[in-house]
């Protein structure tokens, strides 16, 4: 239990560093003080799943059991990428992860709906370990720099040197969120395993597909996914809906990731705009250690009349809020949606998507949404007739 709280501590002592950023003075002993409150949800959740854990390792000693819950096909995740999910994952209700063994690797099962990780009988090697302690010690230093720089130069001693606080905590931000973005593709990595169906991936090509085990939402089921970044393009398949659909609903689904990728949709709608904030906010953090012009870009920014700065920063949040989230609604799904039925046909797609033909859809009940259900509906009924 003690590896379990302690990466869930760690998630979110990372938050406070985007709280220290905007104002190292007061935002640290507001985190420290909601860390009371989270703790107690972090024991309470830390708990429950000890418990889940303990009755499936029991019932894991009936052979029979075991076997049908047994994934030969899956990957074997190293002990770092398992505490990684784990770290990630809290505070999104999923299927809970039943590991508790700080050096062993972990083994996927399936669960009643969908996959879980166990950990293995044997601890890993020694350069497994040393990955665990410097996965610690990463999660660990980026807040811990942050708070002692709101601390120290933030005023808890009255000092009003607030300047070298922010570029602290904003360096601090820079360097976590490309560490946590990297390792995060990596464990999206050793949580899949390449699609063994050529038809499948010939629909995907050049970009590679891959089957996910990783555990799903209680709340949604993700069938699939599409991730594009400047390195590489990679499509997800769940793998119950791999092991489960339909062969012409695992095509469609597949066809709808590629037309996201084709059409680039991961890259203005997806993390890549929050990729190009991050570019910025570290060219300027090397610019200001450096003494070099680029370092003068929150200086431009501070230099303009305050109406506009604001104004600036409310369509910057509009954008990230409000825009994007609706577009991906209004634009991207519905484009991989239509996509998918030219290639597959309309019927596969039409029971994926289980929305009555006569609904009338929105976006958080304020913008209006396009019904692709009812167009595919028509479209079976035109080819019917």
């Amino acid at each position: 239990m003690t590896a379990r709280y302690t990466f869930r501590i760690l998630r979110y002592l990372g938050m406070v560093t985007l709280i220290s950023l905007v104002d190292p003075r007061y935002g640290i002993p507001l985190a420290l003080s909601l860390f009371l409150i989270a703790f107690f949800w972090i024991d309470r959740e830390t708990r429950e799943e000890t418990e889940v854990g303990r009755r499936y390792a029991q019932n894991l000693r009936l052979p029979v059991w075991a076997a049908a819950r047994d994934v030969a096909v899956a990957p074997l995740v190293p002990p770092w990428a398992k505490w990684f999910l784990l770290y990630e994952t809290w505070g999104v209700k999923g299927e809970p992860l039943l590991i508790s063994k700080l050096f062993r690797p972990a083994r996927f099962v399936r669960t009643e709906r969908s996959y879980t990780l166990i950990d293995e009988d044997q601890n890993a090697g020694w350069r497994e370990r040393i990955k665990v302690v410097v996965l610690i010690a990463l999660l660990g230093a980026l807040p811990a720099v942050a708070l002692v720089a709101g601390w120290a130069l933030g005023g808890w001693r009255g000092s009003t040197d607030t300047t070298a606080a922010f570029w602290t905590c904003l360096t601090v931000f820079s360097v976590g969120f490309w560490s946590v973005l990297l390792l995060d593709d990596r464990v999206m990595t050793l949580t899949s395993r390449p699609c063994p169906d050529p038809d499948l991936r010939e629909l995907c090509a050049p970009a590679e597909l891959r089957i996910s085990y990783r555990p799903q939402l209680l709340r949604f089921w993700i069938r699939g996914g599409a991730v594009e970044r400047p390195w590489k393009q990679v499509a997800y398949l769940a793998a119950n809906d791999y092991e489960s659909l339909p062969p012409d609903e695992r095509k469609a689904v597949v066809a709808h990731e590629a037309v996201h990728l084709r059409q680039h949709h991961d890259l203005y709608l997806g993390s890549t705009p929050v990729m190009f904030v991050a570019v910025v906010s570290g060219v300027a953090v090397i610019g200001h250690w450096l003494s070099l012009p680029a370092g003068n870009i929150f200086a431009v920014a501070n230099s303009w009349p305050r109406s506009v700065a604001s104004l600036v920063l409310l369509a910057f949040v509009a954008i990230f809020v409000v825009v994007m989230p609706y577009l991906r609604q209004a634009v991207a799904e519905p484009a991989a949606h239509r996509g998918a039925a030219r290639v597959v046909g309309p019927e596969p797609v039409l029971r994926l998507l289980g929305t009555p033909p006569s609904a009338r859809l929105s976006w958080m009940g304020l913008l209006p949404l396009p019904n692709v259900a009812a167009e595919l509906a028509a479209q079976v009924r035109e080819h019917d007739a």
